[in-house]
């Protein structure tokens, strides 16, 4: 089969594309993946084919507009707020970004296309193309259940029946919102091409309201599936890329390591990836100060900006960033912004994790950490202290039950093989066809 895959966002909405095209690869598929300029080399050195898209989201993200609308979406009031104060920018982005899409569905001509919940034009394209158009998503935002509320939006504090109620109805408010915020350009695509008006806009059904199958890319061990959804809906543990055999960690950082040979000389790891913030110098040194006073030696990534940069010494490494499946293993805890890639890799090492989220899934991960006890409760990016960033620390390092509960995960989430079974229900889905 010919296969496209779609995706924008951060490095965290790639990674994981990258493992399942790189297995239906193996399965003998023709695989092309379409998304950011600044992921294209990532994608060739994983054996793909690419297909480019404008970097227009990412730059949005690393801009000082895009670290300031990121510090208050953790909060239900910031995220309204935001996406009313960027509609036309996001609008914009959106344009840019299904425009190289199209290019990509319409040179390929795929059999199918996976889509990310950022590019759900992809059902569009396959109803133009008569193909296949799969949701493959990395975390549970639209499908409706009574157990827990859609992501952004809080849970019912009532033990009252209508708490599921509730949480049911919460999907139909975020899926509206996705809706209003991409219909303006799926309706002129779906004009200019002479496509019948849309009767539903949704992220995981066609045009029609017809349910579409849909993978969803990380463990029911770490988050089990609502027992009302229903059976098109196939979790298949998380979609790991193959680690590149020729990387290695750098010298200065290889070195540092060496020094915590001993199980209380390991450094913890303290990193947010992809996120900004506005205050990462008075952050950076708030956590500094608190790892020397804690006597915890400790490996600090900027990402992207989330963290800032100070002279490294004998108990603290600054670095831009480093591969998690070479690091990890070697470190204590990690402390993170709870990206699902991080996040998974951290419990695939088996290290208790701490959570200071910023938005969207984290939320959701923080919560699990904390309630599957491999972490202290999460504390958000933007309410972060000295105490409350000293006492997380502090348990992290010295709970031993963190420990062994993520040792005991960590087993069964290497006993997975999620992108071999998200490949075969794509084959048993398309043999149906």
């Amino acid at each position: 089969m010919k296969i496209l895959i779609t995706t924008l966002g951060s490095t965290g909405d790639l990674i994981p594309y990258l493992g399942l095209a790189q297995t239906l690869k193996q399965r003998g598929h023709s695989v092309v993946i379409c998304t950011h300029l600044a992921f294209s080399k990532q994608v060739v050195e994983a054996g793909l084919e690419y297909a480019p898209m404008n970097n227009g989201f990412i730059e949005l993200l690393q801009s000082g507009l895009g670290q300031q609308t990121v510090s208050g979406l953790d909060r239900v009031t910031g995220f309204f707020k935001t996406l009313w104060r960027l509609r036309r920018t996001i609008r914009s982005l959106q344009t840019d970004a299904l425009t190289d899409s199209w290019y990509a569905a319409n040179k390929h001509r795929p059999d199918i296309i996976l889509y990310n919940s950022k590019t759900s034009w992809a059902i569009d394209f396959a109803e133009y193309l008569n193909i296949t158009a799969i949701p493959a998503f990395l975390f549970p935002q639209w499908e409706a259940t009574r157990e827990f509320p859609s992501l952004g939006l809080p849970a019912a504090t009532s033990s009252k029946g209508w708490r599921g109620d509730w949480n049911r109805f919460s999907y139909r408010i975020t899926g509206f919102i996705a809706a209003r915020l991409s219909k303006g350009v799926i309706t002129r695509w779906r004009t200019q091409h002479k496509l019948p008006r849309a009767e539903h806009l949704s992220l995981t059904a066609d045009r029609t309201g017809h349910p579409l199958p849909e993978l969803l890319g990380y463990s029911a061990h770490l988050l089990p599936s609502p027992q009302d959804w229903p059976k098109q809906i196939h979790v298949t543990g998380f979609w790991r890329s193959e680690p590149d055999m020729g990387v290695r960690l750098n010298s200065e950082l290889d070195t540092f390591l060496e020094k915590g040979v001993d199980e209380k000389d390991k450094p913890i790891y303290i990193g947010f990836g992809s996120m900004g913030s506005r205050k990462a110098e008075q952050l950076t040194s708030l956590m500094a100060n608190e790892l020397k006073r804690l006597g915890v030696r400790a490996v600090i990534a900027t990402g992207w900006g989330g963290l800032g940069s100070m002279t490294s010494d004998a108990d603290i490494l600054f670095i831009e960033s480093a591969p998690h499946h070479l690091l990890f293993p070697r470190v204590k805890a990690v402390v993170c912004h709870g990206g699902a890639g991080t996040v998974s890799a951290a419990l695939h090492a088996g290290k208790p994790v701490w959570i200071c989220p910023f938005f969207g899934d984290q939320l959701v991960w923080a919560s699990q950490v904390e309630k599957l006890g491999l972490g202290p409760a999460g504390v958000p990016a933007r309410k972060l202290t000295r105490s409350n960033f000293g006492a997380a620390v502090q348990a992290l390092t010295t709970r031993q039950e963190y420990q062994q509960k993520a040792e005991q995960l960590a087993a069964r989430l290497n006993a997975e093989q999620g992108t071999l079974v998200a490949s075969e229900v794509i084959e048993q889905l398309m043999a149906c066809k």
